[in-house]
C-alpha cells in the first residue's frame, strides 16, 4: 500500500468528507487526515525527527484536535506524499489592496485614491514569494510534500469581503491572471510540488462554482453562514485529490456509481 497524508487546517474537512469515495476510488492508498486550526497549523513544526507536532496548551482545545485526529502529532517519516491543503498565500491582503484602490492601468472603479498596476504586481510577488519561502522551509524543503491552494470563496449573495469586491473588478480576469501567474513561478522555485485551485472548479476567475461550497449540502432549512460559502464540500474534496493521485502519483479513480454520487 501506498501511504499518503493529508494535513492542514480546516480545508481538510472536505477531503475528510469525501474519505469513502476516495478510499474506493484509490484502492491501493492507505490515507491518514490530520487537520488543525489555522492559527494552530501555521504555528505547528515539522521536526527533524519526522513529526509534524502542535504546541496546544489549552486542555480544551487539546482534546478537540484529539477528537478529530486521534493525536496533536502525526510521524511523516513512512509517507510517500504529504498532501498540505488549504494554504492561503497571503491573498486576503490583496484582496484588500484591490478592494480600497484604484489600480491605474486596469478599468477606473471610482475610487477616491490610487495605486500602480505595478505596485499591485510588486506587492503580490513580495506576498506569496514571502509564502512560498516560509512553506517550503517549514516542511524542509522535502518534495514528498505537495502545497494545495486554499480553494477560492463561492458566490455569496451580498457579500461585502474584499474578495468579493476583487472578484466584481472589471479586471478580475486579469488579476487572476496575474495571481496564478505568480503563485505559480514562485513555487516553481521550490522542491516541493505545488497544486493550484483548479480551473475546472471554478465558476468565473475569482469564485469556486456554487455546487461546490459547503452551503449547498446543507438542509433547506439551515440558513448558511459566511463560512459556508469560504468553505468547500466533499464533492470538490474528492475532485481534489483526484487532480493530486493522478499528478503525483500517477493513479486514476476506479469508476463506479459512488464515486460518480460524491
Amino acid at each position: 500500500m501506498t501511504r499518503v497524508a493529508i494535513i492542514g487546517n480546516s480545508h481538510v474537512g472536505a477531503l475528510r468528507e469525501a474519505e469513502s469515495a476516495i478510499k474506493f476510488a484509490f484502492p491501493t492508498l492507505e490515507i491518514t487526515y490530520f487537520a488543525l486550526a489555522r492559527h494552530r497549523f501555521n504555528n505547528a513544526q515539522y521536526g527533524e525527527d519526522g513529526f509534524f507536532r502542535a504546541d496546544i496548551p489549552d486542555e480544551a482545545e487539546r482534546k478537540s484536535v484529539i477528537e478529530i485526529n486521534g493525536m496533536t502529532e502525526i510521524d511523516l517519516r513512512d509517507y510517500t506524499h504529504i498532501l498540505v491543503v488549504g494554504q492561503g498565500f497571503l491573498f486576503n491582503g490583496l484582496y484588500t489592496l484591490i478592494a480600497q484602490y484604484n489600480i491605474l492601468g486596469l478599468t477606473d472603479t471610482g475610487k477616491a485614491q490610487s495605486i500602480s498596476k505595478a505596485l499591485l504586481r510588486d506587492t503580490m510577488l513580495l506576498r506569496i514569494r514571502g509564502f512560498g519561502n516560509r512553506i517550503a522551509r517549514k516542511f524542509h524543503n522535502d518534495p514528498r510534500f505537495v502545497i494545495a491552494q486554499k480553494p477560492f470563496p463561492c458566490l455569496q449573495p451580498d457579500a461585502t469581503t474584499d474578495h468579493a469586491a476583487t472578484a466584481a473588478h472589471p479586471d478580475a480576469a486579469q488579476i487572476a491572471d496575474l495571481l496564478r501567474t505568480t503563485i505559480a513561478d514562485q513555487m516553481a522555485r521550490h522542491p516541493v510540488g505545488f497544486l493550484p485551485a483548479p480551473d475546472d472548479l471554478l465558476s468565473g476567475p475569482l469564485h469556486t462554482k456554487p455546487e461546490f461550497s459547503r452551503a449547498a449540502m446543507l438542509p433547506a432549512d439551515q440558513p448558511p453562514s459566511p463560512s459556508d460559502f469560504t468553505h468547500v464540500n466533499a464533492r470538490y474534496g474528492f475532485e481534489l485529490f483526484k487532480i493530486f493521485a493522478n499528478q503525483w502519483l500517477g493513479l486514476v479513480p476506479v469508476t463506479s456509481p459512488q464515486t460518480e454520487k460524491v
